[in-house]
């Protein structure tokens, strides 16, 4: 998978040729690992910085209850939300929030604080990312 990952287009004789199978046993194993829900689709990264939505923020977000509001659900279905997510720790969820200006981001706030049981809501405004990457394959054996 880890090939894939890097290049989703790779060919099956070139992925076949780094894992040492044979192009159309290459091509049986993805068939398999995505009807196996594994490789759940294949998607083209963008310079965050050359897209419309340049402003970043991470959300911490309290509300007055475990359950999850609809409301916040619906909220992260605008594709300014990349993520919403339950943690734990001091506050119940995180969302990373991408807008195209700082404006757009205080008109994003106003409808997040409009959610019935929001009680509250941190953001912490990105200046530099070092890194942005998908998913890996691979564990890192110290960390075990």
């Amino acid at each position: 998978m880890g090939a894939l990952v890097k290049d989703a287009r790779v060919p099956f004789s070139k992925l076949g040729e780094l894992i040492g199978i044979s192009a159309p046993a290459a091509h049986s194993r993805v068939k398999h690992l995505r009807k196996d829900g594994r490789v759940l689709g294949e998607v083209t990264l963008i310079d965050e910085l050359a897209s419309e939505k340049p402003f970043l923020a991470m959300l911490h977000i309290d509300t007055k209850d475990a359950s999850e509001p609809v409301e916040l659900i619906y909220l992260a279905k605008f594709p300014e939300v990349e993520e919403l997510i339950s943690v734990s720790g001091d506050t119940r969820f995180h969302m990373k929030v991408r807008t195209e200006s700082s404006s757009a981001f205080e008109r994003f706030l106003e409808r997040l604080w409009a959610i019935d049981g929001v009680v509250s809501v941190k953001s912490y405004v990105a200046l530099t990312t070092y890194v942005s990457r998908p998913s890996q394959v691979g564990v890192t054996r110290e960390f075990k």
